[in-house]
């Protein structure tokens, strides 16, 4: 999973909002003024509360949802943190607690059951469904009393988006502003997967993109984040419609981190390899993931790993792998002095670091230009591993 730079996207802000205020601003008075609106089971309050300061709409508000990162959602609108903190209590809560535990390196016993059940509900906490949380009192006991706990917060926030999706909804976002968007974010490969390049044309008249326009928190639970910017991941549509999809896995935020050093692949001759397959001869090896353990949480490196199938599909691309192994051994290190030396009869500029990986391997080995070319991560951590 390779980090985004939200820059691209930040400079879409003030287009994009000219663009989507103006419906959420009909579609707020519409409901404001129902003779039968939507009321939040949470707060017994009309939905329109939600978007509103001194009983009007609270533009600034607006503009922090359509643009803003959520840790500014969060910090500056207690409204916002309790629906987010909501919806991640029931997104994720299909978790598997014997696999959570044995990540987690504890003992699967009763106790620590429940414990971990306590620190999920209490990591997520919300004064919304704290009334709910009450008449649960059992519900870190087993299975059946957590699910029928999360089963009424469900029921009550599924109520809650059909009234949210009356004023934001992504269905509101017309073809042409999702395209131009995809078009300017500069997102050229799959973040996700780092496999697929994300193509962007005009046909003449407008944009298009032969990309799928992700949302990190999916909009079925997320309702209220269906038109923020910052749930905008561009991604081939492999990645989001056949393995992300609405999944309750947390995975890292592409825009806050990625793989980088925390999350390596590396190259592993089989046992009975031949000497073929050092030299790049042969594809005679398995390509492997390896988590390092280091910096983000493991087991968010480990949820992306499993959720994009990155150790079996990588596997297809040994022949990548054999390519730079063959370069290695071709393009020698006398090979490059002698390049250089011949430069420099020339008049040339000598090539920089960057530049004679580009030549040698097609790949400038920058970590900031990871997204840039399918494979970068592949053939960055291949390199360093048989330069070291």
């Amino acid at each position: 999973m390779i980090k985004l730079d939200p820059t691209n996207l930040t400079k879409q802000t003030d287009e994009y909002l000219n663009e989507m205020k103006d419906v959420i601003r009909k579609n707020y008075l519409k409901e404001r003024y129902a003779s039968n609106p939507v009321i939040n089971p949470f707060t017994k309050e009309p939905v329109t509360k939600l978007f509103e300061r001194s009983g009007t709409l609270d533009e600034i508000l607006l503009d922090t949802l359509l643009t803003g990162t959520f840790s500014n959602m969060i910090s500056r609108y207690a409204s916002l943190r309790d629906y987010i903190q909501t919806c991640r209590l029931v997104y994720y809560s299909s978790f598997k607690i014997h696999t959570e535990l044995e990540m987690d390196n504890l003992e699967k016993t009763q106790m620590e059951r429940e414990d971990f059940r306590e620190r999920y509900t209490d990591r997520y906490a919300s004064s919304w469904f704290e009334p709910i949380k009450s008449t649960h009192s059992s519900y870190k006991r087993n299975d059946k009393f957590f699910n029928a706990f999360i089963d009424e917060v469900e029921a009550d926030l599924t109520l809650l988006n059909e009234g949210i999706g009356r004023i934001v909804n992504y269905s509101m976002l017309p073809d042409e502003i999702r395209h131009s968007l995809l078009s300017q974010m500069g997102v050229e490969v799959c973040p996700y997967c780092n496999r697929q390049y994300i193509t962007h044309y005009h046909d003449g008249t407008k944009f298009k993109t032969t990309a799928d326009l992700d949302h990190f928190y999916p909009k079925s639970v997320f309702m209220l984040l269906s038109l923020s910017l910052f749930n905008f991941v561009p991604s081939c549509h492999i990645c989001n419609s056949r393995f992300k999809l609405a999944k309750g896995i947390e995975i890292m935020y592409p825009y806050d981190e990625g793989f980088m050093d925390d999350a390596r692949f590396k190259y592993v001759f089989a046992r009975q390899g031949s000497i073929d397959s050092i030299i790049g001869a042969s594809t005679d090896f398995s390509i492997e993931l390896e988590m390092n353990g280091t910096g983000s949480s493991p087991r968010l490196l480990q949820n992306g790993a499993d959720m994009f199938k990155l150790q079996k599909l990588y596997q297809s691309h040994k022949e990548c792998v054999r390519e730079i192994l063959y370069k290695k051994q071709a393009y020698a290190k006398a090979y490059q002095n002698d390049l250089q030396a011949l430069l420099g009869q020339m008049g040339l500029d000598q090539l920089s670091q960057n530049e004679m990986n580009l030549f040698k391997y097609g790949y400038t080995l920058d970590p900031n230009e990871l997204g840039k070319r399918p494979l970068s991560k592949l053939a960055y951590d291949v390199i360093r591993q048989i330069q070291n």
